[in-house]
């Protein structure tokens, strides 16, 4: 089998297609290496995470391996997380540094991820379908489209580009053991979708695709029954996956319920974000890091226009199986490797996610590359000369998208540079996004940029009345600059609409104080206590309070 892909992968032009596929990731992507990071996340990650901060030891490796953090259990992230920051240190000994802060070496890990994943998926579809150009075209357009520009410029989506590396090792090893077919060479295949498993669960979909690859492009002779039931080891693991990650996240706090978001707004969005995706993927204007979830809001004309898309789409993919199989590959694996993202299982408080094409647009990229070339070759075989015009035409016309496509990742990469961009973008080019206006306060304010972050927040609070942080940080902002009383009161209507937050009883303590009422903010250091007993700020701010009680 080995000597079987290095023939098929042999040759100058595979190396150059190689190279230049890294270089294309190196151009647009290789000025991230001197941006910031972006404090949604990145500080509970990375920057202000202890454990990643500490690098490779014992006691944090146990801990990735124990601990659910951000609502997931992905240890292999946080190990890779704590690789980078004991290289940072390695290479500040030796007077080398990545980029100019201190995010760099995160950024360049991401690109190198992402530059290694389109290199393995150009291979893996060569060796299984003898395309060169068509494989080559799909892992292009994975490698610059700029809906992926999210999961390789932003550092907590290491999950994502690290997760498709033991994707693209997956397929490889499951071409060895599709022409193998013994027990032991489908080892590898399971080994690594645990490992990738354990970097992101988004890989619960593979053994779904690994049955469609079955039947196209790998042309297995086997029944679909024995094709599934090879597969059940795949399957449990990634049933397992699916169990955990549904337990940590429920933990963290990140599931909606139904009251919050009703069932029926789930499917609703579900069908119109499918269809959003295409538009996207085809005209990627206006992306943005943060689409605020409509809710009820959806019109029912795009709901049922996008079921009628989908519907008919999949009709006809079907009526072509057995002469276009590429067709229902494509868009099977667009919509299977979605389901998990889809948000019918709502997670925060996003309609849609860049960083959730960055697997499954590569079903689309499989119907493009094969279904122009062989329309253009049914034209040539029946026009002759005009129809070899049109095959050159086609070739220049998909150059010319892949440079349009890598003009628009570049600038949208400019986007990722720091907080104020990446929210200020996503506010400009959004309707009604509370999330941004107050993660773009919550940047300006450690700028000490306090009266504008005081009107996003105060923004946010228009669109969403009951949004508890955007109040906490506009109280906090305003006691910043000393408005004290204003802070009391933007505090006292926060408790009004969430009694029970122990951060804002606390705080309201803290503001009372500086107005000399020492007798109420005991109260709330109290209150602060009673919820949440290990709330040591509250404790100690009670304690000081007390001690001026008893000096008055």
């Amino acid at each position: 089998m080995a000597d079987s892909i290095r023939k098929r992968l042999t040759g100058n032009l595979n190396i150059i297609i190689c190279v230049l596929l890294v270089l294309a990731v190196v151009v647009i992507y290789g000025r991230t290496i001197n941006f910031d990071f972006i404090t949604v996340d990145d500080a509970m990650y990375v920057s202000q995470n202890p454990y990643v901060q500490a690098g490779l030891r014992p006691i944090t490796v146990w801990a990735a391996f124990t601990r659910t953090g951000a609502g997931n259990w992905h240890p292999l992230t946080w190990l890779s997380f704590m690789l980078d920051t004991d290289l940072a240190k390695l290479l500040d000994t030796v007077g080398i540094e990545v980029g100019n802060c201190s995010s760099g070496i995160y950024h360049f890990t991401n690109l190198i991820l992402h530059a290694v994943n389109s290199v393995l998926l150009f291979i893996a579809f060569h060796i299984m379908t003898g395309a060169r150009w068509r494989s080559a075209f799909v892992a292009f357009l994975f490698a610059i489209h700029p809906l992926h520009v999210e999961s390789v410029a932003w550092i907590s989506e290491r999950k994502d580009v690290l997760s498709t590396l033991f994707w693209m090792l997956v397929m490889l090893a499951y071409v060895q053991y599709a022409e193998g077919r013994t027990k032991q060479s489908m080892r590898p295949t399971t080994l690594f979708l645990a490992l990738g498993l354990m970097a992101k669960p988004m890989l619960v979909s593979l053994p779904l695709v690994l049955i469609m690859l079955d039947w196209w492009p790998l042309r297995r002779n086997i029944r679909f029954k024995t094709s599934v039931m090879e597969k059940l080891p795949l399957l449990f693991l990634a049933g397992v996956s699916s169990i955990v990650t549904i337990w940590a996240q429920q933990k963290w706090g990140a599931v909606q319920s139904f009251e919050d978001c009703p069932f029926g707004a789930r499917v609703a969005n579900a069908l119109v974000a499918y269809v959003s995706y295409l538009k996207m993927m085809v005209w990627p204007k206006n992306l943005a890091m943060l689409y605020p979830h409509p809710g009820t809001t959806l019109p029912v004309l795009a709901v049922v226009a996008s079921t009628v898309v989908l519907v008919a789409t999949a009709f006809l993919v079907v009526r072509f199986a057995k002469t276009k199989p590429y067709l229902a590959v494509g868009l099977f694996w667009y919509v299977v490797t979605l389901i998990p993202v889809i948000g019918l299982v709502q997670v925060g408080a996003q309609a849609m996610a860049d960083r959730y094409t960055y697997i499954p647009l590569i079903g689309i990229f499989l119907i493009i590359a094969w279904a122009v070339p062989d329309i253009t070759e049914a034209i040539a075989k029946s026009k002759a000369y005009a129809g070899r015009i049109i095959q050159l035409f086609s070739v220049v016309f998909g150059i010319a998208v892949l440079l349009v496509l890598a003009l628009v990742a570049y600038t949208q990469v400019g986007y990722w540079k720091d907080d104020l961009a990446a929210f200020g973008r996503a506010i400009a080019v959004t309707k009604h996004n509370a999330i941004a206006h107050n993660n773009l306060g919550s940047a300006l304010l450690i700028r000490g940029e306090l009266k504008m972050a005081e009107s996003h927040f105060r923004q946010a609070i228009r669109i969403k009345p009951g949004y508890i942080n955007a109040r906490y940080n506009l109280a906090l902002s305003l006691d910043q600059q000393g408005l004290h009383k204003e802070a009391i009161e933007e505090l006292r209507r926060l408790l009004l609409i969430c009694p029970d937050n122990p951060q804002a009883h606390n705080y309201l303590g803290s503001v009372l104080i500086k107005q000399g009422n020492i007798d109420e903010a005991i109260l709330h250091f109290k209150k602060a206590l009673k919820l949440y007993p290990r709330y040591d700020e509250a404790r100690r701010n009670l304690e000081e309070a007390q001690a001026l009680k008893q000096g008055e």
